[in-house]
């Protein structure tokens, strides 16, 4: 449920950065004076944007996607790679992410609650 929440705590990020306006523009001219508009990111980068996006995205589905043994060493490398992301990215996109990545820290400590030691039990 945790890597659910990550998930879409990533998507919502996603949404803000390109969405939401963090940008401002002014213009002058001699004849119709100062203008300021407020834009996204999206209308400043283009469609560019979403490759820088994507990564992050891509690596909060890891762990909802992995099944079995392969979801441990998985949500590891996502969790991992989630946080350098927000940390080294934390002046720009980077912070919009860090919640996703605390999720995923948390969703690591979960499993390895009482259920993942009841399950590695059950299988020995």
């Amino acid at each position: 449920m945790a890597q659910l929440i990550a998930l879409a705590l990533a998507v919502v990020a996603v949404a803000a950065v390109l969405f939401v306006p963090s940008y401002s523009i002014e213009t002058s001219s001699s004849d119709h004076g100062a203008s300021y508009f407020v834009v996204s990111a999206l209308v400043v980068n283009g469609p560019g944007m979403l490759v820088p996006l994507g990564i992050p995205l891509l690596v909060a589905v890891a762990p909802v996607a992995a099944r079995g043994r392969a979801w441990h060493p998985v949500s590891i490398t996502a969790t991992v790679l989630l946080a350098a992301f927000a940390v080294i990215g934390a002046f720009s996109i980077g912070i919009f992410f860090a919640p996703a990545a605390l999720v995923e820290i948390v969703a690591l400590f979960l499993h390895a609650g009482p259920r993942a030691r009841a399950e590695k039990l059950a299988a020995q």
